[in-house]
């Protein structure tokens, strides 16, 4: 009879705290935004429309809070995915053209070697941590930066230099 009673004190406190407990926040289901330290601007999706036609490749755009084409994800594989895409399109490796190096946007998982990053911190600020993105495996020491006219390349990766700085925004 004890132990009856322990069971239901067990299921009446796990009732009570799922009750007064909230639930998890909302950005966590609409994802965050990733916010460029020196220019400001929220990574997004954009189509190439020049005559190579290299599909979709990463853009720094003006921040929208309210639209999800700047709303990003993290996988349990360390993929970053566009919630605007219904998660299925991650960031992926950049390729080299002849006048820049773009990095691309394709499938999750179509190259999953070249598809996984880490978020290593570079400094602890009030507003938000100010963190690297950076490839793993064969690109480890290359990382996201915004560049000239809001493009993004893969560089190497320099911890002192701000245009290689995001914010995780929710």
């Amino acid at each position: 009879m004890k132990r009856r009673a322990k069971i239901v004190d067990i299921a009446l406190a796990v009732t009570v705290v799922a009750v007064l407990v909230p639930p998890a926040p909302a950005h966590a289901a609409r994802g965050y935004m990733i916010k460029n330290v020196s220019t400001g601007a929220c990574l997004g999706v954009t189509k190439d429309i020049s005559p190579r036609k290299m599909g979709y490749f990463l853009h720094a755009y003006n921040c929208d809070p309210f639209s999800k084409a700047f709303r990003w994800t993290r996988t349990a594989r360390s993929q970053l995915a566009s919630v605007g895409s219904g998660g299925k399109q991650c960031v992926s490796a950049p390729r080299r053209t002849p006048e820049r190096s773009v990095v691309l946007v394709r499938r999750c998982g179509s190259d999953l070697e070249r598809q996984r990053f880490t978020f290593p911190t570079v400094r602890r600020r009030l507003g938000g941590d100010w963190l690297q993105i950076k490839w793993k495996g064969r690109l480890k020491d290359t990382c996201l930066l915004a560049g000239y006219r809001n493009e993004v390349f893969g560089v190497t990766c320099e911890p002192s230099g701000t245009n290689q700085n995001w914010v995780l925004v929710s």
